[in-house]
């Protein structure tokens, strides 16, 4: 049977079809504003199990015979997508709401987190309910109510063959045709030559299931004892361990489960470990076997470093974890050779659900991508974009599909949160852009005191980084995404579309961006004039990278502001190489140096140069001038980049700014010591004779 969808105001229209229903949850805030519902709700005698929202990840991977949803103060797109996802064949799914005109124009608790200053709640649009609304009245199997009755239309399923699998282990405790036939893809490749295996799926395909399932078996046969498996979260990964527990068990193989909290992180024996670990901490650690599990929403960079040995890739297709179509297009591409499977049948329900149709239909989740055919500059009007369907899909689409992590919460804020500009370059290209600064003294006083500051990002930062409270005075805008269609970038239809931008809004005093420091991007926002003024300490937890500001002045009132900031950046960032940036990029690093543009001289005293020449000449060691071979770098970079081998530039980076050992650069970029040491000192000599006449 289909699932079916009830959007009611009264709990007790229901309460007959979920009587004998079997188990379930039910689900709100969990605030004490919300326990009047919920107390309601109890008193209907319906046997369940209370979730908050904040506990959602919880449910991934579990499977319900009805989810009742409480959505009169909350609604936030992604705990929606989870717990509908959990729902069985044949279940109930229940929304709670208020009057449905009333509904559309609720100010939910999620929209607290979309209002910068100086915005208030009051200026939230509503574009995305209004469109959400519209989906559940246009799809079957979903009933809405209206008066004291129920309106909707239903679709019954048709007879489905019953999976009934193999008694073979390990294949016996697969649960579809589909697993079945993934599974036995797995054990193929495992004893190949081949290293790398991709696993695609939709969202509730089983592919977690699968994998916990196929690592047992390999455990069993003794085959691998080492297995590292990383996500971008915890939770996400809970699913393989709980499979993999399971498998272990019905195969008779001691084991211990650990946890942190409420999530496993490690499954190990008397001779094997299976441990998680964030993409950041794979590293170097010896494996037999990895497997990357939501592989799409870690960013190629690190997802390259992660190739190493046999590696299983796992992503969603369509999924509300957000993806991007840069897994499929520039990694699987970068890929000489791999075995790969798709998985299509669900799990929990029947394939052609039609609550799975509104959900991805609600979501876009279902969004593809079109051949472009239009290049004009447009402004977006949000209001008219929920009503034109196939414009709508094309603008998110590119996001979706270009942009490494676009989930459903992104696109409410980008329909409803105040301040937001939407551009769009034809079908090639799409922005979005928040204003930011503009703030009165008082504002900017509650900004600095401020520990979680909603909005006006790079106010904040340099209000209390630098004590600049020019940025929070002046009206400015940040360049939030910028995403060109994957087939046609590297065309300079980013250029067109930011450029297009800067001269609309030439009115504002500054625009910035801020994005994680990638060598690509770092050149491309410094080849349009925009300038790096801060880089965050720390690197993000999930894409493995540092955050850049980078800002251009849009007036010439700020010119001599952003010229200071970048020289006072340039000092911390080039003093703080060999230490907190130590683990960056040497690409990224040269790419920074370069876009600021600051030109260093060089003032060497006679001393120096008597050194200098005593180490060309072979009488003196690297490190008996290493503190002049930092500032002869720094002065190369900032005067005569571009004239040495990328390669060059990189090592002189890694070593000289960087200050790696020599065993580092071994472990690192291969060799050996003696070939990176004669190679510093060429590269040195080069520089050197580049720069002291």
């Amino acid at each position: 049977m289909f699932r079916e969808l009830y959007v009611v105001r009264d709990p007790e229209l229901i309460v007959e079809k979920l009587k004998g229903t079997g188990k379930g949850i039910y689900l709100n805030s969990g605030d004490e504003d919300e326990r009047e519902g919920y107390t309601k709700f109890r008193k209907l005698g319906i046997p369940h199990k209370f979730y908050p929202y904040r506990k959602t990840f919880e449910l991934l991977g579990t499977t319900w015979d009805f989810a009742v949803l409480d959505l009169t103060r909350q609604f936030v797109p992604n705990d929606i997508a989870r717990v509908v996802e959990t729902v069985r064949a044949g279940g109930k799914i229940v929304f709670i709401t208020p009057e449905i005109e009333e509904w559309v124009n609720t100010k939910f608790k999620f929209h607290r987190v979309m209002v910068p200053l100086p915005f208030s709640l009051e200026d939230v649009e509503h574009n995305f309910m209004k469109r959400f609304v519209e989906t559940l009245r246009r799809h079957e199997n979903v009933y809405v109510q209206e008066g004291d009755e129920l309106v909707g239309h239903s679709i019954e399923s048709g007879t489905v063959k019953k999976f009934k699998p193999p008694k073979e282990r390990p294949y016996s405790f697969c649960a579809t045709e589909d697993q079945l036939k993934a599974l036995k893809k797995l054990v193929s490749w495992f004893d190949s030559e081949n290293q790398r295996f991709v696993l695609i799926a939709d969202r509730g395909r089983g592919k977690s299931a699968v994998l916990g399932i196929f690592t047992a078996w390999l455990l069993k046969r003794k085959e691998v004892s080492r297995v590292i498996v990383t996500s971008p979260t915890e939770s996400g990964i809970q699913v393989f361990f709980q499979f993999l527990h399971k498998t272990l068990d019905r195969l008779g193989i001691k084991h211990k489960v650990r946890k942190s909290g409420n999530f496993i992180f490690e499954v190990c024996g008397s001779k094997f470990f299976v441990r998680y670990h964030p993409p950041l901490d794979v590293g170097n650690r010896q494996r037999d076997l990895l497997i990357v599990d939501e592989a799409s929403s870690i960013p190629t960079p690190e997802l390259r470093r992660l190739n190493r040995g046999k590696v299983i890739f796992s992503t969603t297709v369509h999924g509300y974890e957000g993806h991007g179509r840069g897994f499929t297009l520039k990694f699987l591409r970068s890929l000489s050779d791999y075995t790969s499977f798709e998985m299509s049948e669900p799990i929990r329900y029947l394939p052609g659900d039609p609550i799975e149709k509104w959900l991805y239909d609600a979501f876009l989740l279902d969004v593809e991508l079109d051949t472009p055919r239009e290049q004009e500059y447009e402004t977006i009007d949000r209001r008219k974009l929920i009503n034109d369907e196939e414009k709508l899909r094309k603008y998110f689409s590119i996001y979706i599909w270009a942009h490494y992590k676009t989930d459903p919460n992104d696109i409410m804020i980008s329909l409803d949160a105040p301040g937001k500009i939407l551009r769009r370059f034809g079908d090639y290209g799409v922005l979005e852009a928040s204003f930011e600064g503009g703030l009165s003294q008082d504002q900017i006083q509650a900004l600095y005191e401020s520990k979680d500051a909603v909005g006006n990002l790079i106010p904040d930062i340099m209000l209390k980084h630098y004590g600049v409270r020019e940025f929070a005075e002046k009206k400015g805008a940040r360049i939030v995404r910028i995403a060109v269609h994957p087939d046609y970038q590297g065309m300079g239809f980013g250029t067109k579309l930011v450029n297009s931008f800067v001269d609309e809004f030439s009115n504002l005093d500054w625009i910035g961006v801020s994005f994680g420091a990638e060598a690509d991007l770092v050149r491309f926002w410094g080849n349009l004039g925009f300038k790096p003024v801060f880089l965050s300490p720390t690197k993000n937890s999930v894409s493995g990278e540092y955050s850049l500001i980078m800002v251009k002045p849009a007036k010439s009132t700020l010119e001599e502001v952003v010229s200071q900031l970048a020289e006072s950046f340039a000092r911390r960032f080039t003093g703080a190489l060999p230490d907190t940036y130590r683990d960056m990029d040497p690409d990224t690093v040269r790419e920074i140096l370069v876009s600021l543009g600051i030109k260093k001289p060089l003032d060497l005293s006679s001393q120096d140069l008597h050194r200098l020449k005593r180490f060309l000449d072979g009488n003196l060691t690297y490190e008996s001038i290493d503190d002049l071979a930092r500032e002869v770098a720094l002065a190369y970079f900032s005067l005569f980049h571009g004239l040495l081998k990328r390669k060059e530039e990189e090592v002189l980076i890694a070593k000289v700014l960087q200050c790696k050992t020599w065993d580092e650069l071994v472990r690192e970029l291969g060799r050996n010591d003696t070939y990176w040491i004669l190679e510093v000192k060429d590269t040195l000599k080069k520089v050197i004779s580049l720069i002291v006449k």
